[in-house]
């Protein structure tokens, strides 16, 4: 067994959800540039969120717990902005590519925010917490 495979499976997936928020980072400042819309995303930093959580760096479960608890505040504010607009554009790496009803934009709040609280949970689960400590 490797020691990727060795590491609770739900901070595997915490780890991989933050690769996934900095490869959207980095493609939307690949993206805005080469479209002339230059833009600076901090989110690019998840990328080494990824290896620092699967390497146990409790500096980069830091990270990812500060990240985790701004997302659980601006979710639900995110889905209380929702209730003045009638539509949403959803875009994929900063592109626009469909606008979607308040109720759907709401739900898709409400989803992510529930992916954040999961995250807290196994970013402080006592038997992942005590990996970083090693």
């Amino acid at each position: 067994m490797s020691q990727f495979e060795a590491l609770p499976r739900d901070l595997r997936i915490v780890a991989f959800i933050f690769l996934l928020g900095g490869i959207d980072s980095a493609l939307s400042m690949i993206i805005g540039a080469m479209t002339n819309h230059p833009r600076l995303e901090f989110g690019v930093i998840s990328i080494f969120a990824f290896f620092g959580l699967l390497r146990l760096s409790n500096g980069w479960r830091i990270y990812a717990l500060v990240m985790t608890w701004l997302a659980i505040i601006f979710f639900p504010v995110l889905a209380i902005v929702a209730l003045t607009t009638n539509h949403f554009t959803f875009s994929i790496f900063n592109v626009p590519v469909t606008q979607i009803p308040t109720f759907a934009g709401i739900l898709l709040a409400i989803f992510f925010l529930l992916l954040a609280l999961w995250q807290l949970k196994v970013l402080t689960r006592p038997d992942v917490e005590a990996l970083f400590q090693k």
